[in-house]
This record gives C-alpha cells, structure tokens and sequence, in this order.
C-alpha cells in the first residue's frame, strides 16, 4: 500500500548507433489502457510527478533524479507517485473515480536524439 510519501523510481537504458551522447532527451509518459488521451482530462493522473509537471517529465542521465552514474546510458527519474487527495478530502486517488480496480495502467519512454529520431517503449502496470 502507497501512501502519500511513497515514490517509485524509473530506469531506462537508451543506446544510439552514433553513441549515448547522440541522445537528446527521454520522456516519460502514462498511458491508461493504452490510451495516450482519455475522454476525461488525465494531468497527473494516475502516477504524479513534481507539482507543475504537464502530465510526463523527463528521464536524467547526469546523476541527478536518482541517476546512479552521468552519461552511461541510463536514464532515471526517482520522483513517481500515485495520484493522492488535491481533490478528495479522504486522500483516495481519485484516478480511481474513473475505472474500478485491477486495471492496468502503463508508462510510455520516447528516446529522441539529435538526428530527429525517436523510438517508443511501452509497459505495462497493473494497479490492483
């Protein structure tokens, strides 16, 4: 069971034919069974990020955000939770408001590099 301070963290390794400095960025996003945009507006939902983020954030390799070792390829953001309270008194998720339980929810990773190419990965979480 999370509560309000819990994080996860994810890693992602990302290689390039022209080496790990040809990466420009990699971006985390959520997907909700597969859908990249729900009929319902998702922002934070169902995993938060900083407040202010825009609904994704950004993967590090600079040793920050939980990144063990700069330019090696692996790429880190330690600051993942599950949605919790800004609009429930009770501190429910309130992602949860739109689908019951178990459901499966996903993170999306699109590694870009400095050529303008960009590859997607997808996984899959089952929230129970």
């Amino acid at each position: 069971m999370w509560d309000d301070d819990t994080q996860m963290t994810v890693t992602v390794g990302v290689g390039d034919a022209q080496g790990w400095d040809n990466i420009q960025s990699v971006l985390l996003t959520v997907l909700v069974d597969g859908m990249e945009d729900t009929y319902w507006p998702m922002g934070r939902e169902p995993l938060a990020f900083p407040t202010g983020d825009p609904g994704s954030t950004w993967l590090y390799d600079d040793g920050t955000h939980g990144d063990q070792t700069a330019g090696d390829g692996v790429f880190t953001f330690d600051a993942i939770a599950t949605r919790k309270g800004d609009r429930d008194p009770n501190g429910f998720n309130t992602w949860y408001a739109h689908y019951s339980l178990p459901n499966d929810v996903g993170i999306r990773i699109i590694a870009q590099d400095k050529d303008g190419n960009s590859t997607i990965a997808d996984t899959r979480l089952t929230i129970a």
